[in-house]
């Protein structure tokens, strides 16, 4: 079976929100941070990216449907939002994810040498 993206979310909460609501009316879905946004949730436990929302692409249409209607029910606490992060913050973030590649890429060289 074969997933595609129906939706991003601002943050875990919305995408939880909208992951449940779907699994309430019987679709399969799961949320999952993509790219630079998944190291960074995994380093941060925030993904600057947002969290992507996936159905089966059997359910998709009908799982476009819901969401529109649940954003629109829902209001602004679902609709994705510029974020809110400084840039110091962003940097601080991505030096940390950096050091923390170098060390476990340090650690290997060291470990076959």
């Amino acid at each position: 079976m074969s997933n595609k993206k129906v939706y991003i979310a601002a943050d875990r909460e919305s995408a939880g929100k909208v992951v449940e609501k779907l699994q309430s009316l019987g679709i399969q879905a799961f949320e999952k941070a993509e790219g630079s946004g998944e190291v960074m949730k995994v380093v941060t436990g925030v993904s600057f990216t947002g969290n992507a929302i996936y159905v089966p692409k059997e359910q998709f249409d009908e799982a476009t449907e819901i969401i529109h209607a649940f954003v629109e029910e829902e209001g602004d606490a679902l609709k994705p939002k510029a974020r809110e992060y400084s840039k110091s913050t962003r940097i601080v973030a991505f030096a940390f994810a950096i050091i923390m590649l170098l060390t476990v890429i340090i650690s290997f060289l060291s470990s076959i040498l």
